[in-house]
C-alpha cells in the first residue's frame, strides 16, 4: 500500500466519519486534486465509498460498507510493526 494511501486511512480513522477529499487533503497536507483523484480510485478498488453528499466513508473489506477501520485498529498495526523493528533490531545488536 502506498504512503499516500496510508495516509487517507489514517485520516478517516481519526476523523471518524465521512469527509469529503478536501478535508482529508488539508488534513494529510497533500493538494486537493491530487487527493480526490486518489479517493475515487480508492473508492473504485472498494477501499472507500462514496455518498451522495460528495462524501467517502472507508470501508475495511471490499464490498463490505459496514465494517470500518478504527482508529484502535491502526494504532494497534503500528504498534506491533514498531514492536518488530524493535525486536528485530535488538536481535541483530543494533539498538
Amino acid at each position: 500500500m502506498s504512503q499516500e494511501r496510508r495516509q487517507i486511512i489514517e485520516a478517516f480513522a481519526a476523523l471518524g466519519r465521512p469527509a469529503l477529499p478536501s478535508e482529508v487533503a488539508d488534513l494529510i497536507g497533500k493538494k486537493r486534486g491530487a487527493t480526490k483523484k486518489l479517493m475515487l480510485t480508492m473508492a473504485h478498488q472498494g477501499q472507500l465509498r462514496w455518498t451522495p453528499d460528495g462524501k467517502y466513508v472507508l470501508v475495511g473489506k471490499k464490498n463490505d460498507s459496514r465494517y470500518l477501520y478504527s482508529l484502535r485498529s491502526l494504532r494497534y498495526l503500528r504498534f506491533l510493526g514498531s514492536l518488530v523493528t524493535t525486536v528485530t533490531r535488538v536481535g541483530t545488536g543494533n539498538p
